[in-house]
């Protein structure tokens, strides 16, 4: 069956209105792009994570696509005029074909295979190539941590660059991908701990992917799990969060380490490396290197 895109560009005060109009028009689909209070929400909740590009976006409009059938798509568009012209609505039409796409399948093509330092990373459908490269088979029901972000690569890098040893404590763990990375590097043992139980699934699943189920232990982060690790248990001790997150947290990574073990972080911006810098310094956790793409940073420390 294929497909059209409509594309319906309106001022945002007619939003409403002309969505009541059209409601008769959406049966296959309609997706409405509205940035009106982007700015206002930004200025209240403090984001880590934002794709500039949004910001780029004019507020004062937004963009409703349609997805009628080939043989819908005249009449769609056509009545999506009417309705303009009824409301006395300025509205900019444009109608395209969309590829016939088998959907089943095509969402595999946002998940190549991704080369990060020693590691190639690849999806569960995807044979890896004969390589040098360690590969590691990552899958995730909607788990962070699929190897495709800059950040993620980040910290990929930086246990390439590391002799790894020993027990690791992966907080935030998301899909598992860099607590399998450092058992397929030589570690001993590993703990992911996430707040959400479809990661520590996925995790466990992709050790087993990975052939390192026995060495890696998934746990959903409460304060009983907690309180239950070791404390200087751990030779690596990994959190891929965010900012807020590691600043909160450090007292507790720090004690988890075990003395002159590494502690690396990652999902840092650089507008809050000099913060964090500050607060590793507090706690005498000494910065050893530095991974840096784009607006992101990683770090990697030394408890000594």
């Amino acid at each position: 069956m294929n497909y059209q895109e409509i594309r319906i560009r309106i001022p945002a005060e007619s939003r409403e209105s002309y969505l009541e109009a059209i409601a008769p028009l959406c049966g296959s689909g309609i997706y409405v792009e509205d940035y009106t209070d982007l700015e206002r929400d930004l200025l209240q909740v403090r984001f880590d994570y934002i794709d500039d590009a949004l910001l780029a976006n004019d507020p004062r409009f937004v963009t409703i696509h349609l997805y009628p059938e080939d043989t819908d798509a005249e009449m769609v568009s056509r009545e999506a005029r009417t309705a303009a012209s009824a409301l006395g609505v300025p509205a900019e039409i444009v109608r395209n074909a969309l590829p016939e796409t088998d959907w089943s399948v095509s969402w595999r093509d946002q998940y190549p295979p991704v080369k990060a330092g020693r590691y190639l990373i690849v999806p569960p459908w995807t044979e890896p190539d004969t390589t040098d490269l360690i590969p590691v088979v990552i899958g995730s029901s909607g788990s962070y941590g699929t190897g495709q972000s800059p950040n993620t690569k980040l910290c990929l890098e930086a246990l390439s660059a590391m002799e790894i040893r020993g027990s690791v404590l992966d907080l935030g763990a998301g899909t598992g991908i860099l607590a399998i990375a450092a058992l397929l590097s030589g570690a001993d043992h590993a703990t992911g701990l996430d707040i959400e139980q479809d990661a520590v699934a996925d995790a466990v699943g992709n050790a087993a992917r990975n052939g390192v189920d026995k060495r890696y232990t998934s746990l959903l982060r409460t304060k009983e799990t907690e309180t239950a690790l070791p404390d200087g248990g751990y030779d690596l001790v990994i959190c891929h969060i965010t900012a807020d997150v590691i600043l909160k947290d450090l007292p507790f990574l720090k004690r988890k380490t075990a003395q002159g073990g590494i502690l690396l972080l990652g999902g840092i911006r650089t507008d809050r490396e000099a913060e964090v810098a500050s607060a590793l310094d507090r706690l005498q956790l000494k910065v050893r290197s530095v991974f840096r793409e784009a607006e992101w940073v990683t770090l990697v420390c030394e408890k000594r």
